[in-house]
């Protein structure tokens, strides 16, 4: 698993096996591949969790933090933003 994986998408997928956890949290495309193919976990990516945040009422906005994020250094390509605020029901970028 780690000839393929870095140390902490390795160690997640591990301790989600060993506690019989279903569900991820990893937003590498690479790591979530193996998670879903290899392992047959189901993983949820940073911008999914905050588009249920904002759907459970935790968060008002979506794009926000997801600027913030990209601010700060987080890679979202445009298509990932887009994806989120589409289905957190925000303006896409670009749709002005």
């Amino acid at each position: 698993m780690s000839v393929e994986l870095d140390r902490g998408e390795a160690s997640v997928i591990a301790l989600a096996k060993t506690k019989g956890i279903t569900q991820i949290l990893m937003d590498e495309r690479r790591g979530r591949r193996i998670a879903t193919v290899v392992y047959g976990l189901k993983v949820k990516g940073t911008g999914g969790l905050l588009v249920e945040a904002k759907a459970r009422g935790f968060i008002r906005e979506v794009r926000p933090l997801l600027e913030k994020m990209k601010a700060e250094g987080y890679f979202l390509s445009p298509r990932i933003m887009n994806e989120c605020l589409r289905r957190a029901g925000e303006a896409q970028i670009g749709s002005g």
